[in-house]
């Protein structure tokens, strides 16, 4: 089908058949549903037109397949009459197809005489309204029942044991050791980047309640702290603590904290985290290269990016589990984009000159390690998430067509 990038707005079929598509494009399309295909332009559109009029359209729309129809569907009752690919592969997951072309999302030529520069025209609308269902609303699918492993991406490797960890009242615990740490100057950060010092992430790691959460001396070396590392950043942020040298210490927010409300101190924490410019959590994603090209502009602002992940937090049942694919699936399927690079072809992995990440894919992957890191090393460090997690190694290998990514 003819794609472009424009804001032109077709009020009638007719209109989007003309500026869309060439007469050697409207022929093939013509007999799909004419008996006789006429020669010249003008007289082919007319014959698609009175084709699909108002009493025949139903009869070309129920010849559509599942993902067709659900395609037009959502675009008859989007508010501008657009069908947002993106989301609507990430709704209804076809088979094939990447959501960039309807025609190649549905397995359908007939598609094209429905949707035009991502839209249906204003005048099908209005009679397609009177016989398509309007789209249900998307939700999370939970899980029921959590496995005891789950299966490794390597091939020939053997299921991965599934780690548990609740986090509510573990977080009071470690909220008190933190703060306590901080009062006795234990707690030691670098005075340049203010991110804690290997011995103090070694020492906050063994006081965690159940420790950090790789405690294997094998996997800490190589994967290292996590809720070690974000405790001494989540003093900072959310104004309990304060860089004095190389050292923390307590504000008078911190003091109190000690014996005060610490629910009330952790709920405000996580508001505070939510605009922090501590530090952006995609930094802690080392292996992706080229963070601070640019003058540190190739990365755009976390702060929208939490935003949008707490808003689909927030559309989740407490007391259910959920796959991080799904909730990224959900999250595309509902529009809950963010953007972690503004300019994501400066970033790569292993090799700049080769391990650009501009590729079909990139994008995914970006937002796919931005989210777990959100999730794992500050939404649970906090206790606003329980986590059921594995060793990292296996678990996802979507990185390993891109240049180095195979080394890893």
């Amino acid at each position: 089908m003819a794609y472009y990038d424009n804001d032109t707005v077709y009020q009638t079929q007719a209109q989007a058949l003309n500026d869309c598509y060439t007469v050697d494009r409207l022929k093939p399309l013509a007999k799909l549903i004419c008996d006789d295909v006429p020669a010249r332009k003008a007289d082919i559109i007319a014959a698609i037109a009175g084709a699909m009029g108002a009493e025949k359209i139903k009869g070309a729309f129920d010849r559509l397949d599942r993902i067709g129809k659900h395609i037009v569907a959502e675009a008859v009752f989007a508010a501008d009459g657009k069908a947002d690919f993106r989301k609507i592969e990430a709704k209804y997951q076809p088979s094939s197809g990447t959501g960039r072309h309807s025609g190649y999302m549905s397995g359908s030529d007939l598609i094209d005489l429905f949707i035009y520069n991502r839209q249906v025209p204003a005048d099908m609308r209005g009679r397609l309204k009177a016989f398509v269902a309007r789209p249900k609303s998307d939700h999370v699918k939970y899980v029921n029942k959590l496995p005891k492993s789950i299966k490794s991406d390597m091939e020939g490797e053997p299921g991965l044991p599934l780690e548990i960890r609740k986090t509510a009242r573990a977080v009071l615990h470690n909220l008190e050791v933190v703060l306590r740490l901080i009062d006795g100057g234990k707690l030691k950060v670098s005075p340049k980047t203010g991110r804690p010092t290997a011995a103090t992430e070694k020492n906050l790691s063994k006081r965690l309640h159940e420790g950090d959460w790789y405690n294997a001396p094998d996997v800490l070396a190589e994967v290292g702290a996590i809720q070690a590392f974000a405790w001494p950043l989540i003093g900072r942020a959310a104004g309990l603590a304060q860089a004095d040298g190389s050292s923390l210490k307590l504000t008078k927010n911190g003091y109190k904290a000690l014996d005060g409300n610490r629910p009330q101190v952790i709920k405000s924490a996580w508001k505070k985290w939510a605009k922090n410019k501590v530090i952006d959590e995609f930094s802690r994603i080392n292996e992706i290269k080229g963070q601070k090209s640019s003058r540190g502009s190739t990365l755009a602002a976390a702060s929208k990016r939490r935003s949008v992940i707490n808003e689909a937090l927030g559309q989740c049942w407490p007391g259910r589990w959920v796959e991080v694919e799904e909730l990224m699936r959900f999250m595309q399927s509902k529009g809950l984009d963010f953007q972690v690079a503004r300019y994501p072809w400066k970033l790569y992995i292993g090799d700049s000159h080769y391990g650009h990440l501009d590729d079909y894919g990139s994008e995914s992957i970006l937002r796919s390690r931005y989210l777990l890191v959100f999730l794992f090393e500050y939404a649970a460090t906090l206790g606003l998430i329980d986590v059921a997690f594995t060793h990292p190694a296996g678990a996802l290998v979507d990185f390993d067509h891109f240049y180095g990514g195979y080394d890893l």
